[in-house]
């Protein structure tokens, strides 16, 4: 995939969900692994999607799925060999020189805790899934 400045958005979400599924169904096929994002940005992404959604779009519905992608990745645990969790809510531009910096939360290899050595400073959104796999390792 390459990068296309005519695409909006929402046309580059669809593009990169259709070539994850791609790549996921040809790590199935060949047995290998694969690595996958899963935003969970803590304050604004849903806000953003209430404001950028077509009028169609009740803002109780994005936040049903919100909630349900949170959901779906706790139901992973149990299957995945390995899983990171960050956090990268902090602001970022890497065009203006300043950049990102992801905050590991919770590192989990065959069911396994492997980091960090402390969770208590987990955010509030993400601690339903640190639970999880906490709970998915003992």
């Amino acid at each position: 995939m390459h990068a296309d400045s005519r695409l909006g958005r929402s046309q580059a979400d669809a593009l990169a969900g259709q070539q994850n599924e791609r790549l996921l169904q040809r790590a199935i096929a060949g047995g290998r692994t694969h690595a996958f994002e899963s935003k969970l940005d803590a304050h604004h992404l849903p806000g953003m999607l209430v404001g950028a959604a077509p009028s169609g779009i009740a803002e109780t519905e994005i936040r049903r799925r919100d909630r349900r992608s949170r959901l779906n990745l706790i139901e992973l645990l149990p299957s995945l060999a390995a899983s990171r969790l960050y956090d990268n809510s902090p602001e970022a531009d890497p065009a203006k020189g300043v950049a990102p910096h992801p905050r590991l939360l919770l590192h989990l290899h065959r069911a396994e805790v492997v980091g960090p050595d402390n969770l208590s400073a987990t955010p509030d959104r993400a601690r339903p899934i640190a639970v999880a796999a906490l709970k998915t390792a003992s």
